[in-house]
């Protein structure tokens, strides 16, 4: 089989990857790991094993069935309230939630952790509903790096009282995975994997195969460019809500009049409206 650059040079000429921006796209794609946020939840988009496997490896939890996953879930039901998009949420078939997020860097943002925590159970509650009936859930952050120093593969953080560690049921788990972690085990495996951007040299068969076919494969390629493309479409709308939202701020303009100072296409006013 054909692979690497060679690989995707032979599928340059395939409709939806020809010209050079897509030249570039092909040479970005090539560099992205799974530890790298966009990749990741592309990689774990609709795929339960993958999700299931992740889960059973960071947590220990022998048996863990996934029922559900959700990429990029979006958790706002207090208005005026920040949002939380989660990479990865997760059922599993004992209706604990899971999400699983990655971070770059060392830092482990505890009070991200405790937004997420909290929005999630914001989420799992509906109305008429006791907080008895939250589920157990686990908030997961695989880490790029070592977070506290001390060499584990996982930190897992739950409340517990001061002085004699009695530990508070209330079903909230923290997990850190290491992602400097390199035990010859399953968890060293899966950890240098969400480093590595070679899908051949991969240890995790279902991660591998995921890579692979973003990464290897005509048809997961074209996928991959055309979320480039919304990537691309998604930053110009972020820039012009910004200058939107200054222009109006700075001078006291309505929307419409700041649409009009830009020239906003009047079919995509309606939009831009919304989401100010």
């Amino acid at each position: 089989m054909a692979s690497g650059v060679h690989a995707q040079n032979e599928t340059l000429n395939i409709r939806g990857l020809e010209g050079s921006d897509r030249q570039k796209d092909i040479e970005r794609l090539e560099k992205l790991r799974p530890i790298d946020d966009d990749f990741m939840r592309v990689i774990y988009r609709d795929d339960i094993p993958l999700t299931e496997d992740t889960l059973r490896i960071v947590t220990g939890i022998e048996g863990l069935k996934v029922v559900h996953t959700e990429t990029q879930k979006d958790l706002k039901r207090l208005v005026g309230a920040r949002s939380v998009e989660l990479d990865v949420m997760a059922v599993d078939s004992s209706g604990r939630w899971h999400d699983i997020e990655v971070q770059r860097g060392d830092e482990p943002r505890p009070r991200r952790a405790r937004h997420h925590s909290a929005a999630m159970d914001v989420e799992a509650l509906d109305a008429g509903h006791e907080p008895e009936e939250l589920p157990e859930q686990w908030v997961i952050f695989i880490m790029e790096h070592d977070p506290f120093g001390k060499g584990q593969g996982t930190y897992l953080f739950e409340r517990a009282e001061k002085l004699c560690g009695e530990r508070l049921a209330d079903g909230t788990n923290l997990l850190y995975a290491n992602g400097d972690y390199r035990a010859d085990d399953e968890l060293g495996d899966l950890m240098r994997d969400f480093h590595q951007s070679d899908p051949d040299a991969m240890r995790n068969a279902r991660m591998a195969e995921r890579v692979r076919y973003f990464k290897r494969t005509p048809k997961g390629m074209v996928q991959m460019c055309e979320i480039f493309d919304e990537i691309r479409q998604e930053g110009e709308e972020r820039m012009l809500l910004a200058i939107l939202r200054n222009l109006m701020e700075k001078f006291s303009l309505t929307a419409q009049e700041a649409f009009d100072m830009l020239s906003v296409p009047n079919e995509k006013r309606q939009k831009y409206l919304a989401m100010l």
